[in-house]
């Protein structure tokens, strides 16, 4: 028992300091530049663009731009940021979206009004992983989509490590594919197959707020 407690006293002490180590901000279009630079840093070496969209490597850099921009419009995106506040060191995606998708297991988890917010491309800097960055992030985009009035969110990821970090925040998998078996319908491609480990399965993750 007295070594529970210790474990448990240090583990918040240690939780805290964590916390208080960055700070939080909306992203927009104008922080496309080092939201363009942390994903290029930390996210891309698993999931290369040109892996699912069919572009040579010429088109990469204008695609993942424009890519960009379009994700930071309309958006709840947060970034975490260094003490000091000059670095970017984590950020999380979400889009306010009208439903697109007729699918019954995703409709049911939107609003009667038919929206919800899209989440996606969650990145972290290496030396600042394990310090419950991508629950603090995820806790405070959830907080804005109620504040916003929205009442559920979608989230699409590839990473079997945010996989296990939402099902530890409670959303249910509506479906998923293998990167390594899935083959592109019109092309008939097996346009994900240079994914890497730990972005080996795409999922798609609901939750009801």
């Amino acid at each position: 028992m007295a070594f529970r407690r210790c474990y448990n006293f240090l583990r918040r002490a240690i939780s805290g300091s964590n916390r208080d180590a960055y700070t939080f901000r909306q992203l927009t279009r104008n922080n496309k530049e080092e939201v363009e630079k942390l994903i290029e840093d930390v996210y891309t070496e698993f999931e290369p663009v040109s892996s699912c969209l069919g572009h040579n490597s010429d088109d990469v850099g204008v695609l993942k731009s424009e890519c960009l921009k379009d994700a930071l419009h309309n958006t709840i995106g947060i970034g975490a940021y260094s003490r000091d506040g000059n670095q970017l060191v984590a950020a999380i995606l979400g889009q306010l979206v009208d439903s697109l998708l007729s699918s019954e297991r995703i409709s049911k988890f939107t609003d009667e009004r038919g929206e919800y917010v899209l989440l996606g491309g969650l990145s972290c800097r290496l030396d600042h992983r394990n310090k419950g960055l991508a629950s603090q992030l995820l806790n405070r985009i959830e907080s804005t989509t109620r504040r916003k009035g929205y009442k559920a969110i979608l989230y699409v990821t590839a990473s079997c490590y945010v996989h296990r970090m939402a099902a530890k925040h409670e959303y249910g998998e509506i479906t998923s594919i293998r990167c390594d078996e899935y083959v592109d319908p019109f092309t008939g491609k097996r346009i994900f197959a240079n994914m890497r480990k730990p972005h080996n399965t795409i999922s798609v993750f609901a939750k009801h707020l």
